[in-house]
C-alpha cells in the first residue's frame, strides 16, 4: 500500500491516531532537507487526510450508521475549499451496504477570517488574562470558524512571539495552545525542548504580575514556619527587576538569609544558568544574586569575609569594654595578654569563615565523579594520603605541646577521617548523615589519632578499589 493510499484509507474510517502514526512513519522516509518537494506534498496530503478524518468523525457522531463515503468527501470539500479535488469515485463499501451516490463538491463561502496578526495578539491576551479552568472552552469558541490556512498563519505568529520573548502567560494555558496547534503531536516538527523552555520563560514573566504574586509566594520556601506574603515577594522581586549598584547589592546581601531567598526566587521564576531570562528580570541583578548564592564564588566569599569582619570587630569592641571595666587603676595600660585576646577576637571569625570555605572546596573536589574533568586528577586521588602524611609529620609538635593536641591534633584527625568517609559514601550514593553509633565509633579513633589516620586510609583504599576501572590515571596509562 502506498503512503498516500494508507493515509486516505485511515482518514476514511476516522482513525485519527492511526493517521498520525502513519504520518510520523512516513516523515522518517521523506525528510525536508533531502526532498523538500516530497515533504511538502506529504504535508499537504496529511492536512487533507486529517480534515477528512475529522469530518468523518463528526458525520458519524451526528448520524451514527448513516455516513457514506461520498458524503464524507463532500464534507471535506466544504471544510477545506482550497483542495480542489473530486471525491474518490471508487470508494470502498462495507459488506451489505448499498452503493453510495456520487456527490459533487459543494463550494460554500467560509466565514470572514481574522487577520493572523490580530488573531495572534487577541489569543495571547486572552491566554494571559483567562483562568486555567475556562481558557480551553474560550479558545475553542474563538477559533471555531478558523480555516486551516488561518490556523497555520496564526500558529507561525504565536511561535514567533514566543521566541522573541513577548508572551506573558501561565504554562497551563500555553500548553492548551500547544495542543490546539498540534505542536505536541509526534508528527509535528516542533522541538519539544524549545517549547518547554519557551513555556518556562512565559510562565516566569506571568508570575511577575502583581496579581500572581500569591502563586509565586507558594513556590518560595517557608521563612520561620510561615509563607511569604505577596508584599514580601513584591519587595524581593523588585531587587531583580530594577538595576542597582554593586555596593547596594552587597549591603542588601549581608543578611545571611537574603542570598538564599533570592536564589529560591530565581529558581521559581525559571532563571537558570545558560537560559535566557524571563521578561522583566534584569540580567545584572540576576547574575549578582546567582553568584551570591554560590558558596565558592568570589562574591559569596567576599560577603562571608565582610560578615565575619563585622562580627570580629564587634567581639573586639566587647572585649575592649570588658578590659576597660576590669583594668587595675594602678596599671591602666593594656597588658600583652589582653592585646592578644583582642586580636584573636578580631581575627577568629574571618579565619573561621575562610577555613569553612576551604573545607567546602575540598569536599566538592573530593566528591566529584571520576568522569568529571578536574585539574591534576592525580592530586585529587592522593589528597587524603597527603593529609594523613601532614598530620603524621605534625606528631612531634603535638607530643611536645599538649595544648596543640586540642587545638590542632584532634580537629585535623576528625576532618581527615570525615572527609574520607564522605568521599566514600557519596560516591556510593549513600546518605552522609552520621548515626549515634557511627559517631561514637569515629570519636574513639579520633581521640587516639593514629587509628583515625588508619581509618581514613581504609576508606580511601576501598573507594579506589571500587572505582579501579575508571580511575583517571589508569585511563591515561591506557591511552598512552
Amino acid at each position: 500500500m502506498s503512503g498516500a493510499g494508507e493515509l486516505l484509507d485511515l482518514a476514511t474510517v476516522g482513525d485519527e491516531r492511526g493517521l498520525k502514526r502513519a504520518y510520523a512513519r512516513l516523515l522518517k522516509q521523506t525528510r525536508p532537507d533531502e526532498d523538500p518537494a516530497g515533504f511538502q506534498r506529504l504535508h499537504d496530503l496529511y492536512q487533507h487526510a486529517l480534515a477528512r478524518c475529522r469530518a468523518a468523525q463528526e458525520q458519524e457522531q451526528d448520524s451514527p450508521g448513516a455516513a457514506r463515503w461520498g458524503e464524507v468527501d463532500a464534507v471535506v470539500a466544504v471544510a477545506a475549499p482550497d483542495a480542489r479535488t473530486s471525491p474518490r469515485s471508487a470508494a470502498p463499501r462495507r459488506a451489505g451496504e448499498a452503493e453510495a451516490p456520487v456527490l459533487s463538491p459543494v463550494d460554500l463561502d467560509l466565514p470572514a477570517q481574522p487577520s493572523p496578526q490580530h488573531a495572534c495578539r487577541l489569543l495571547l491576551r486572552h491566554g494571559a488574562e483567562t483562568a486555567r479552568e475556562t481558557f480551553p472552552a474560550r479558545l475553542q469558541a474563538e477559533t471555531r470558524e478558523w480555516s486551516l490556512d488561518t490556523r497555520d498563519a496564526v500558529s507561525a505568529h504565536v511561535l514567533s512571539a514566543l521566541r522573541e520573548g513577548d508572551v506573558v502567560m501561565c504554562s497551563a494555558n500555553l500548553h492548551v495552545i500547544y495542543r490546539f496547534f498540534g505542536w505536541d503531536d509526534v508528527a509535528s516538527s516542533a522541538d519539544m525542548h524549545e517549547l518547554q523552555w519557551l513555556s518556562n520563560r512565559a510562565h516566569g514573566a506571568w508570575l511577575q504580575l502583581p496579581a500572581n504574586h500569591g502563586e509565586l509566594a507558594a513556590l518560595m520556601p517557608r521563612q520561620r514556619d510561615r509563607r511569604m506574603t505577596q508584599r514580601e515577594v513584591g519587595n524581593w522581586l523588585d531587587r531583580l527587576q530594577r538595576p542597582r549598584s554593586y555596593v547596594d547589592n552587597l549591603l542588601a546581601a549581608l543578611h545571611p538569609r537574603t542570598p538564599g531567598q533570592m536564589h529560591a526566587l530565581l529558581a521559581a521564576l525559571g532563571c537558570h544558568p545558560g537560559v535566557p531570562l524571563p521578561v522583566g528580570i534584569n540580567a545584572g541583578q540576576a547574575n549578582f544574586w546567582v553568584s551570591a548564592g554560590s558558596p565558592l564564588h568570589r562574591t559569596a566569599i567576599l560577603l562571608a569575609v565582610i560578615r565575619a569582619t563585622i562580627i570580629g570587630v564587634g567581639l573586639m569592641m566587647v572585649g575592649l569594654y570588658i578590659v576597660e571595666r576590669t583594668k587595675d587603676p594602678a596599671h591602666p595600660q593594656l597588658t600583652p595578654t589582653a592585646g592578644l585576646w583582642l586580636l584573636a577576637a578580631l581575627l577568629l571569625p574571618p579565619v573561621w569563615i575562610l577555613l569553612s570555605i576551604a573545607q567546602d572546596a575540598v569536599y566538592r573536589y573530593q566528591m566529584a565523579p571520576e568522569t568529571a574533568t578536574t585539574r591534576r586528577p592525580w592530586l585529587r586521588l592522593l589528597t587524603i594520603p597527603l593529609l594523613v602524611a601532614l598530620a603524621a609529620a605534625c606528631w612531634p609538635l603535638l607530643a611536645w605541646k599538649a595544648g596543640l593536641m586540642f587545638v590542632l591534633g584532634w580537629p585535623l584527625a576528625w576532618k581527615v577521617l570525615r572527609l574520607a568517609q564522605v568521599r566514600s559514601r557519596y560516591r556510593q550514593g549513600k546518605s552522609l548523615e552520621i548515626s549515634g553509633g557511627a559517631l561514637f565509633l569515629m570519636l574513639v579513633p579520633t581521640l587516639l589519632l593514629v587509628p583515625a589516620w588508619i581509618g581514613a586510609l581504609g576508606y580511601w583504599a576501598m573507594d579506589l578499589y571500587r572505582h579501579r576501572k575508571v580511575l583517571r590515571w589508569t585511563n591515561a596509562v591506557r591511552r598512552d
